[in-house]
Formats: structure tokens, C-alpha cells, sequence
């Protein structure tokens, strides 16, 4: 029988530590902190969910234990819409009970292990994409993101955001294609990662537990670029350690 876990939220002078235990894509107030309660809070500092889960102000950390509830995983959120991120807060899908972060050096193959998938597949086509940010200094890092009717993860307007330790546009084993953008074949949408208009910012990095997999996404794997008219400019990115567009393998291609 499942135990009931009300999320436990540790305020800090940076912030709060938001517990997301519930894989539902809801706001309903039942005790439950879901992963879209948990990015308003975050953006707001302050509660609107009815004390599902609650944030502090400042920097949050958004960590993952749906485990308790809901027992092992992997553990999938399936979404109608993007999750909005606004406010600086880090994204920690390797919180969650199971969660292996990757110990081999690039170019070999990624041995990590990930417990949340953010699966947009409820969304309409064409539509948003799953994770939207729109503020400086977000890690996003550990998660699975895949089958969004648009980008994976699209950053606009941005500066110090880091993208490391995720699997963007396959399945959770990382071998298998489930790309961003649909199955349009005359039009090709969705980008696995997008940034426009961000500065001094990274996909992947220099560590193990950084390289991302980011394949079979329809209109591309990695963008960056200019805002339109070049009002703000994309500068000082960098895109490290990475597999694009091969799987977990190293070694099999996984095309769009």
C-alpha cells in the first residue's frame, strides 16, 4: 500500500528545496506536489497550489521523490502544455530514488541512469515546447524529455543556464528515438535544444555527469541563436561532452 508523502520544503536564504511527488500534471490541492505546482510556486514566491508545495524566495531547487508515493521507478509526467520557468531555480531529476549520474569520460558510452521523464505528448500539434525558460542561472539536469509537439527544452531570453545529465528526444534507455517536433513530414518543428538570445551558457560541460544524449528530434538537435532583429544576441555558449544525435551506445544513430 502507497504512503502518502506530503512534500518537504526546506527554506534557505536562496530559496527553497520544492519535493515534486506526484506524476500527475495537475493543480488540484490533495496534498500531492506535481511538477507544474511546483515551477508556479518557483516562479512566484510564494504558495498558489493550496499548500501542496511551497517555495521561498530566491533560487529554488526543484527535486524529484516520487518514489514514495508511487513506488520505483522510472516515473513518467506526461504534459498538455510547457512547464514555465521564470525565476532562477535548479532542476534536479537526479534527486530521485534509482537515479545514476554518468562516471564515463567523453567519447565513451554514457552510463547513467534516469528516473523522470517529462513526456509532452498530450500537447496540442504543433504546440508549446515541454520546458520553457525565460531567466538566468537554471540548471535543468537528469531528466528525459521527450514526444513534445515542439522544442525539448527552449530557452528565451537567458544568461548562466546549464543543460547537463539529460536524454532529449529518446526513451529512458537512451537507445531509442522519441524526438520533439511531431510527425509532421512537410513541416519540421521542434528543436531538442533551443536558445535564443542566451548568453554564457552551457549544454553539457567538462565533467561526466554533465554530457546530455540529444537525438532524433525533427527539426534539429541543438540551436543556437538571435533574437529576431538581433534585439538580444546569443554569446559565449558552449555545447560540450555531448552525444547528438547518437544513442547512450555511443555507436548507433539516432536520426529524426
Amino acid at each position: 500500500i502507497a504512503t502518502l508523502i506530503v512534500a518537504t520544503n526546506v527554506a534557505s536564504a536562496e530559496g527553497s528545496v520544492i519535493t515534486v511527488n506526484s506524476s500527475n500534471d495537475n493543480r488540484i490541492t490533495d496534498g500531492k506536489c506535481t511538477f507544474r505546482e511546483a515551477s508556479i510556486n518557483a516562479n512566484e514566491n510564494k504558495d498558489l497550489t493550496g499548500g501542496d508545495c511551497v517555495a521561498g524566495t530566491g533560487a529554488d531547487i526543484i527535486e524529484f521523490d516520487i518514489t514514495s508515493n508511487e513506488g520505483a521507478g522510472p516515473h513518467k509526467i506526461t504534459t498538455d502544455n510547457h512547464i514555465y520557468f521564470t525565476e532562477s531555480v535548479e532542476i534536479d531529476g537526479y534527486s530521485e530514488e534509482g537515479s545514476v549520474k554518468n562516471t564515463a569520460i567523453s567519447p565513451q558510452p554514457i552510463n547513467s541512469e534516469l528516473m523522470i521523464i517529462i513526456d509532452g505528448s498530450d500537447a496540442p500539434y504543433p504546440g508549446p515546447a515541454c520546458l520553457w525558460v525565460n531567466a538566468d542561472n537554471v540548471k535543468i539536469s537528469g531528466l528525459v524529455i521527450n514526444n513534445c509537439s515542439s522544442d525539448g527544452i527552449k530557452v528565451h531570453v537567458g544568461s548562466n543556464v546549464e543543460i547537463s545529465g539529460n536524454y532529449i528526444g529518446t526513451d529512458v534507455t537512451g537507445m531509442l528515438p522519441r524526438g520533439v517536433g511531431g510527425d509532421d513530414l512537410e513541416i519540421a518543428r521542434g528543436i531538442g535544444v533551443f536558445f535564443n538570445a542566451v548568453n554564457n551558457s552551457v549544454i553539457g560541460g567538462v565533467n561526466p555527469e554533465n554530457r546530455n544524449i540529444i537525438a532524433s528530434n525533427q527539426a534539429g538537435d541543438v540551436f543556437m541563436g538571435n533574437e529576431t532583429n538581433h534585439a538580444n544576441l546569443s554569446e559565449n555558449n558552449k555545447s560540450q561532452g555531448n552525444y547528438i544525435g547518437i544513442a547512450k551506445d555511443g555507436m548507433k544513430p539516432l536520426l529524426s
